[in-house]
């Protein structure tokens, strides 16, 4: 208890920054393992937190449909 994964460099460390396919599938893969907690994503403008709030979402919804 009070242990948990955390998920970093999941869109490769800012390589994937322009590869909105990549960028998907990574956090597809991520969070359909069913073992990270959290994920650490660092941003450089702030219109990317609802872009990727909105992929997360996508993302756990595909995850679940499987």
């Amino acid at each position: 208890m009070g242990k948990g994964v955390i998920g970093m460099k999941i869109i490769g460390n800012g390589t994937f920054s322009n590869d909105s396919e990549k960028i998907d599938r990574s956090l597809k893969y991520v969070l359909g393992l069913g073992t990270v907690d959290m994920i650490i994503v660092g941003f450089e403008k702030p219109e990317q937190i609802d872009n990727y709030a909105e992929r997360v979402a996508n993302a756990l919804i595909t995850s679940k449909k499987k």
